[in-house]
């Protein structure tokens, strides 16, 4: 059975619906282009970066980021590996202990 209150995405989804159709067939869609110079008043004027390769000191190292892009993922690898490796050897030797106490 169909319960109004058991559904509020319908009132959600259908008032607005049914108020925007009328308007949209009636009266028309007058929305701005936002490509017009007039558009937002309150936005900052748009500035173009320069075509030139800047001429400062670099903000960053390249071997420094090399070094850190190939050995951060490959240390990472190493402590879970290891990890995994300690929770196996613990789990062996639990079983071993298991076992020998159940002969």
């Amino acid at each position: 059975m169909w319960c109004p209150v058991a559904m509020p995405g319908v009132g959600v989804l259908l008032l607005p619906m049914l108020s925007f159709i009328p308007l949209a067939v009636f009266g028309g869609v007058h929305m701005p282009s936002p490509w017009a110079g007039d558009y937002n008043h309150d936005a900052p004027t748009a500035s173009v970066p320069s075509k030139e390769m800047p001429t400062g000191r670099w903000y960053w190292n390249l071997p420094l980021v090399s070094m850190i892009l190939i050995l951060f993922p490959l240390a990472v690898v190493f402590v879970l590996y290891h990890l995994k490796m300690r929770a196996v050897r613990r789990q062996q030797m639990i079983d071993s202990l298991l076992s020998a106490e159940c002969v």
